[in-house]
């Protein structure tokens, strides 16, 4: 079986240490951002794991394993329209998948990245009733392959 602590943390310290996400704030396993202010925004966090044994029977049954993590970018503007906030969020993605692309493994002997899926997610504020402050926000979930014993 796995944790996926290892992955997550994995993904988090490559993403950190790549310095064009250098002015995103970058967390994992926290709460989900709600503070504009925080933004570029990029949260790592596992999802989920299913793993089946590769042979019927009999002792050291071998383990058959995919999983999944997320990401959660997120970006804000003071617009009516969102188009710059959506604009920057694309911007980020590429980014970030980017990063990952450059390590599949993402530094984790046994993983690999098998397949990324997003799902968008758009936030407008409205406190004051002007409806200026939009903060489009993505899930990204990372596909994974891991072998485990």
């Amino acid at each position: 079986m796995i944790d996926l602590s290892v992955q997550t943390k994995a993904l988090e310290a490559l993403l950190k240490a790549d310095s064009t996400l250098s002015s995103c704030t970058i967390e994992r396993s926290t709460r989900i951002n709600f503070n504009p202010g925080n933004c570029p925004w990029i949260g790592v966090y596992p999802a989920n794991v299913s793993s089946a044994p590769k042979t019927l029977g009999g002792g050291s049954a071998r383990w058959s394993t995919t999983g999944a993590i997320q990401m959660v970018i997120q970006t804000m503007t003071y617009d009516e329209s969102g188009t710059a906030a959506g604009d920057e969020l694309e911007t980020l993605i590429n980014t970030a998948l980017g990063v990952i692309n450059t390590d599949l493994t993402l530094g984790v002997s046994g993983t690999r990245v098998v397949g990324v899926a997003r799902e968008y997610r758009y936030v407008v504020f409205d406190d004051d009733e002007s409806g200026s402050l939009f903060m489009p926000q993505v899930v990204i979930k990372l596909e994974l392959e891991v072998r485990s014993a």
